[in-house]
């Protein structure tokens, strides 16, 4: 993702990005955000819903606090300390791994995966996996033409039902 976008999401959640800037002995995190632009939005998306549902639960602690409630219900983890260990694309999709998660946040982790591999990575549009000379991308139409004109591999697209 181009350092501009990639700031833009720093800046707007930084309690899920705090490791981009440890070292990557530490982190993957420390590579940025490794996708195209044209998965922005999603992103956004996910980080925006990942802190909606950080605050729920914490309201629902605050709301309990006091009062029993069966144990699984509240994580025995500190859910707000979450973060992006990395994000990045890999066999075409969206990958995002993280310090804490619930079925929730696997459910949007996943979510956000199947979406990226219907979304061009390179503009945003509506686009399909394909493979070029063996490097699994989403592209629209109009940007896997461009691909190939520049750099020249060969296209294996999947069949339409796929």
């Amino acid at each position: 993702m181009n350092k501009e976008l990639q700031e833009k999401l720093y800046e707007k959640y930084p309690k899920l990005f705090r490791q981009k800037d440890l070292p990557m002995t530490q982190t993957a995190m420390c590579w940025g955000i490794d996708t195209g632009d044209g998965w922005y939005n999603i992103v956004d998306s996910l980080c925006f819903c990942i802190n909606a549902h950080i605050r729920n639960l914490e309201d629902q602690k605050k709301y309990r606090a006091g009062v029993e409630t069966p144990k699984a219900e509240i994580p025995e983890d500190d859910i707000s300390t979450i973060e992006f260990v990395q994000v990045k694309e890999k066999f075409g999709c969206l990958r995002v791994y993280t310090t804490y998660s619930d079925d929730a946040i696997e459910g949007m982790v996943d979510m956000a995966s199947v979406l990226s591999s219907r979304t061009c990575e390179n503009c945003g549009n509506p686009g399909k996996i394909a493979s070029y000379s063996g490097w699994y991308r989403p592209l629209c139409p109009k940007c896997a033409e461009e691909h190939v004109k520049k750099s020249g591999h060969k296209v294996d697209a999947p069949d339409e039902d796929e």
